[in-house]
């Protein structure tokens, strides 16, 4: 009885999953998968001529019957099987390859759609990226492996009635020695099925850090480090050392494998050695003609690869379920910041009040909190510094005003409003950001930097360049607006350097009038000229503007109009640079370090090229 219930449990998970990616096919391609129903009728045909002409004509030329009444026959039997054929093919060539790619692409998509609605916080876990690998990898397969199993389902439930009904007229028992066969190979199958299925997920870890490590050795902005360091020796040791892990697992199960596949083998030749043993036994002794047994061996093997293919139906149904699981488990995460992205209340056009209540933030389950009762107000037009060590919670902050992550205590306001009240794409709208580690992307340099807005006209786009000094890259390269970046398409891309990607970060986040900027760490990569004259357009630019500066460089912070001291998750000091260096406190210990360091490093520079 217990048994029963799993397996009725199990087939209406089955036939939820069949539903599931039903529903999204016919998203895209309902049209299509009514044309290809209509033309599995055709295949049940074909096997009835294929049997039925086999065995009217080896009849015929055995009852004595004249050369041309025998090829009449057969040009008729083939003329229909050539019709249907024919149609088939059309279908298949004219629609199919077309209609799903379209398909594939739109289901793809269904993907990236996903991961732009998926809360910031799952990118943190492991657990996420594989299941995300998994869809990746096989989402479109298993639609459309579900789309296949109904249209397989109709062309064999259909093969296997009109040939078991053709067989069944000639002689009963041959159908008998098929179903106990197709039988025995399908135990031996499913258990195939599920050897492999546990294969491929201890495989799956093994892969993906081999995956991530060919990523690394195939990437350009990787290919220093794996010059000027030891990384691409650690790096093969652990190719070498998941290839292994990986090659064990596959030895662990290929035997096994093997072995329920040699079962299926010999069920099958038993059963023609059966079958060819008894039809010849009725030739001989109830005098079965050479037409009915010839017809009968050949749909007898028609017969067991179409019920072959049904049970075959049947394990991918078990197939669909054990794939299905990461896949609907990835469309399944719940996002409670990203699922709200268009509701919410308006914040405003006009620069943003920024206010941090007693703001405590940690990531995930771990156990020290980054930002611990952080509290600070920016107010409209103000430019705000903060500051502070590596690791002290500064990129936190902008992921926070960004509401990339909900805090756990206190509140964080926009223009009065708390950030979760805010309505989240609008918001996102009005910020603008520069990342450190600035993003580059295989596209032209005017679409690169009018990532914010692609209306923006040239002139615009012209000017800021020359402002940041990016028109120097195009004079220097013999490039335009329309050059490429990076050479992930074009051999002829541009690749810049960390600070030309740097200044192409800034010019985006000066495309257009914003509520908050964000400039964390933007001149990093900047040589002190370029970052003395960036410091000074920055300062010009951003006038009037709400900005927030997030910097351990403090040249770039004495000018801003308040700063910020974040130290272990707090806030330790604010004020202007000059009250904060009177103070003598960790502000003016590390100003006065790094400016100690920037002149020998300076003197340092002179005396090599006096010598």
């Amino acid at each position: 009885m217990l048994r029963l219930k799993r397996g009725g449990y199990k087939m209406k998970r089955t036939l939820s999953n069949i539903t599931y990616f039903l529903n999204i096919y016919f998203k895209y391609g309902k049209k299509w998968f009514w044309i290809v129903v209509l033309s599995c009728l055709m295949p049940p045909f074909r096997a009835y001529i294929d049997i039925v002409l086999l065995r009217d004509v080896m009849d015929a030329i055995g009852g004595g019957e004249q050369f041309k009444e025998v090829i009449t026959r057969i040009f008729v039997f083939l003329s229909i099987y050539l019709i249907t054929s024919l149609s088939e093919q059309a279908i298949e060539v004219y629609f199919g390859e077309t209609v799903n790619v379209k398909i594939a692409n739109r289901v793809n998509q269904d993907i990236y759609e996903k991961v732009l609605k998926t809360d910031y916080k799952y990118f943190d876990e492991p657990e996420f990226y594989d299941n995300y690998t998994w869809t990746l990898g096989r989402f479109y397969q298993q639609t459309f492996s579900a789309v296949q199993l109904i249209w397989r389902f109709l062309f064999v439930a259909g093969t296997v009635f009109a040939v078991s009904a053709v067989m069944a007229t000639m002689d009963v028992v041959t159908i008998f020695f098929v179903l106990v066969t197709v039988l025995l190979c399908s135990v031996f199958n499913w258990g195939t099925n599920k050897k492999i299925y546990q294969k491929n997920c201890m495989v799956q870890p093994y892969q993906r850090r081999l995956n991530y490590i060919q990523n690394v050795f195939y990437r350009k902005e990787h290919s220093l480090g794996l010059k000027a360091t030891n990384i691409g020796n650690v790096f093969m040791e652990q190719y070498d050392q998941s290839s292994g892990e990986m090659v064990d697992v596959l030895k662990k199960y290929r035997g096994k494998i093997a072995m329920l596949g040699s079962g299926s083998i010999v069920a099958t030749l038993a059963m023609k050695m059966g079958i060819l043993i008894y039809l010849v036994y009725c030739v001989l002794e109830k005098g079965m003609s050479l037409g009915t047994f010839t017809a009968l061996f050949y749909a007898s093997e028609t017969l067991k690869n179409n019920l072959e293919s049904f049970l075959q139906f049947i394990n991918q149904m078990q197939n669909l379920d054990l794939y299905t699981e990461k896949i609907r488990k990835f469309f399944g995460m719940s996002s409670v910041i990203e699922d709200d992205k268009c509701k919410g209340k308006e914040v405003g056009a006009e620069p943003f009040r920024i206010e941090f209540d007693n703001v405590s933030f940690r990531y995930g389950n771990q156990e020290g909190e980054v930002l611990r009762g952080v509290s600070f107000q920016i107010e409209p037009g103000q430019r705000v510094a903060l500051v502070g060590e590596n690791g002290g919670g500064k990129t936190t902050i902008s992921k926070l005003l960004l509401r990339l992550y909900d805090v756990q205590k206190g509140q964080v306001r926009i223009n009065g409003i708390p950030i979760g009240d805010c309505k989240l794409s609008q918001l996102r709208e009005k910020i603008a950001i520069a990342f450190q580690d600035s993003m580059i992307y295989a596209m032209s340099l005017r679409d690169n930097i009018r990532i914010y807005d692609s209306k923006v006209g040239d002139d615009r786009i012209e000017w800021l360049m020359e402002q940041v000094g990016i028109d120097k890259i195009l004079s220097k390269n013999k490039g335009s607006l329309d050059s490429e970046l990076t050479r992930e398409f074009s051999n002829e891309g541009l690749e810049l350097s960390g600070g030309e990607s740097q200044m192409v970060a800034v010019a985006r986040v000066f495309i257009k009038e914003f509520g908050l900027l964000i400039l964390d760490e933007p001149s990093a990569s900047l040589d002190p000229l370029r970052e003395y004259q960036l410091n000074q357009f920055l300062l010009k630019e951003t006038k009037g503007r709400t900005v927030l500066f997030i910097s351990h460089r403090l040249s770039a912070a004495k000018d801003a109009d308040c700063i910020l001291f974040l130290e272990n998750g707090q806030i330790s000091e604010k004020g202007t640079h000059e009250e904060l260096m009177r103070k003598k406190g960790g502000y003016y210990e590390m100003f006065t370090k790094q400016a100690e360091g920037y002149t020998e490093k300076n003197e340092t520079v002179c005396e090599s090229g006096l010598k």
